[in-house]
């Protein structure tokens, strides 16, 4: 319909480095855990009729899963475990 807009979320090595998919796919999970659910490519589409809740809603879920994977970079590996 053209209303809306559509860009993709990605977690990046460092400041204006490449794309980390890892970290990238880990973010996704969180993102579902807390109830967003987007594109595992990194893509969301965006419908411009969403009210001002839902759209604070859907930002506090995603400060939740940043800090989720945030925490996950930073703890100890246990032995045989991927992050």
């Amino acid at each position: 319909s053209g209303v809306g807009s559509a860009f993709g979320l990605y977690v990046l090595d460092r400041p204006g480095g490449e794309i980390d998919w890892d970290a990238t796919s880990l973010l996704h999970l969180a993102a579902v855990t807390h109830g967003v659910y987007y594109g595992t490519g990194g893509e969301f589409a965006v419908c411009t009729a969403l009210d001002d809740e839902t759209v604070s809603a859907t930002a506090s879920a995603m400060a939740l899963a940043i800090a989720d994977v945030a925490a996950a970079q930073t703890a100890e590996p246990v032995l045989g475990e991927r992050i």
